[in-house]
């Protein structure tokens, strides 16, 4: 389970939007970082080494290629690109979906098989991974994590 906080973008955003709801940061373009799989954190996914996390980031751009990198997606950090709907490399997945009417895009992304090494940052983006025209942060934490059980 997650928590929706307020974000404080990290880069200049030139449209303020409801959807931005957590600490992911958008550059060009207002965007939503939506980390999902267990735990609960600020932009930041937590699971289990050996679990799978997906990402979904919303854009209101429908330009540009789809990709996913880790770090300032220099030249050996890009992990996926794609000028099309869908594309996948070993564990790593990306796929999205226009919403022509709202000039939206949704990109997930996805990690399977997650090891300790996955821990970091990552961003989700449109356009070129050098000279995104928008571009969304997020953390993805790999651990042993205290679960916490509902009391009834």
């Amino acid at each position: 389970m997650f928590t929706d906080k307020p974000i404080r973008p990290t880069q200049t955003v030139h449209h303020q939007t409801a959807l931005l709801t957590t600490s992911c940061s958008s550059n060009v373009s207002p965007a939503l970082c939506t980390p999902t799989g267990s735990g609960s954190g600020s932009g930041t996914a937590r699971q289990e080494e050996g679990g799978d996390v997906s990402v979904h980031c919303w854009f209101d751009s429908l330009n540009g290629s789809r990709f996913f990198c880790r770090n300032d997606c220099s030249d050996g950090d890009l992990l996926l690109w794609t000028t099309g709907h869908e594309a996948q490399s070993g564990r790593y997945s990306i796929s999205s979906q226009e919403q022509p009417l709202m000039e939206a895009c949704t990109v997930v992304l996805h990690i399977s098989r997650l090891s300790l090494s996955d821990t970091g940052l990552y961003s989700c983006g449109l356009g070129e991974a050098l000279n995104p025209t928008s571009l969304s942060r997020f953390h993805i934490s790999v651990g042993e994590f205290e679960r916490v059980s509902a009391s009834r």
